[in-house]
């Protein structure tokens, strides 16, 4: 009987569980994305700073150094050999070939020496920003191995950033030769000719200064904003090529589109950052007024000095005060870098 009284439960299976009641995750706003988004990078840089000002501040600073020093020992050894190819330059007869060969190699040497110079500090003081990425993924860090490691891309995006740089800036060259050409016509032409002998074409010449000053300031002006435009949409290429090992190119195509797809965060925060940032180069910049003053001084006193040692003394003051306004400058840095790669990795969602 017993048995007969389970049948049906047997055949109708196993009781099923019941449906657990889904929960959801109250979903974030898109207000609160957008305000965590501009003030996340603040907090966290302020949990990271309290705790490791000392370390980043010396770090960053011993970077500086050394990209200041590079570049200062090697602008002094072009200082010293361009004064001694002067006089070569100044007996030279640009109507015998062989002078003239002279002349192209010192001013090409003059110039890959510069080129050396400025990809040498650049790839030093780049490597902050591996410095920085180290300090959050808890990794090794070495200055110059990190500057080693990104040689290579540094120098592609000098030249990359060389050519976007001037073609913004070719309509104001343009303007500005035509400018030089038009002053120069002008000193040329004879004010006191007679009006049937062409005493109107100074006044013609005239005229075309003026409109020329005035399409050179209209120039002026949108070189300024392509300028700021063009930092904007390229602020996070370095993180691209440095920290996610991605190609020059490809690191800048990626900051464009992160800007142009957050441009509103990207700007208030830019703002927020630089407001901030500008309160503490106040030191920095009150330095900086009173350095220059004593520059002055010093160099009128130096020029003084015999040749070579008015060459080393100069280059010895120059990095002297440089110093002095790095370690300033240094604190400004501390706030700006990490905040902003914060930002880099909150908004990318590193």
């Amino acid at each position: 009987m017993a048995e007969k009284m389970s049948a049906p439960n047997a055949r109708s299976g196993p009781d099923k569980p019941a449906k657990e009641a889904k929960t959801e995750k109250p979903k974030e706003k898109k207000g609160d994305d957008f305000g965590n988004a501009i003030t996340s990078p603040f907090g966290q840089w302020w949990d990271y700073i309290k705790a490791n000002f000392v370390k980043c501040y010396l770090m960053l600073l011993a970077i500086g150094l050394l990209a200041l020093v590079a570049a200062t020992a090697l602008e002094l050894i072009s200082s010293l050999g361009g004064t001694i190819a002067l006089p070569l330059l100044e007996s030279t007869n640009l109507s015998d070939l062989s002078s003239i060969a002279l002349l192209a190699g010192i001013i090409l040497v003059f110039l890959l020496f510069s080129v050396f110079t400025i990809w040498l500090s650049k790839s030093i003081s780049m490597t902050s920003v591996a410095f920085i990425n180290s300090e959050f993924a808890r990794q090794p860090f070495g200055i110059w191995a990190a500057a080693n490691a990104i040689r290579g891309k540094v120098f592609r995006f000098l030249v990359v950033n060389f050519c976007i740089e001037f073609v913004i800036a070719l309509p104001l060259i343009i303007v500005v030769v035509l400018l030089l050409g038009v002053s120069l016509y002008m000193s040329t032409m004879t004010v006191g000719a007679s009006l049937y002998t062409g005493a109107m074409t100074p006044v013609v010449g005239m005229l075309a200064l003026i409109v020329l000053m005035l399409v050179t300031i209209a120039v002026v002006l949108y070189y300024l904003a392509a300028l700021v435009i063009y930092s904007f949409i390229t602020q996070f290429w370095q993180y691209g090529f440095i920290v996610q090992g991605l190609g020059v190119v490809d690191a800048l195509k990626q900051s464009f589109a992160l800007v142009r797809k957050r441009p509103l965060e990207c700007l208030i925060f830019d703002i927020a950052l630089i407001i901030i940032s500008l309160i503490a180069m106040i030191p920095a910049i009150t330095v900086s007024f009173g350095v220059y003053f004593a520059m002055i001084f010093l160099n009128i006193l130096v020029m003084l000095l015999p040749f070579p040692f008015n060459v080393l003394a100069m280059s010895l003051v120059s990095l002297v005060i440089s110093v002095i306004i790095l370690v300033f400058t240094t604190i400004a840095e501390c706030v700006w870098l990490p905040t902003h790669y914060l930002f880099w990795k909150g908004i990318s969602g590193k």
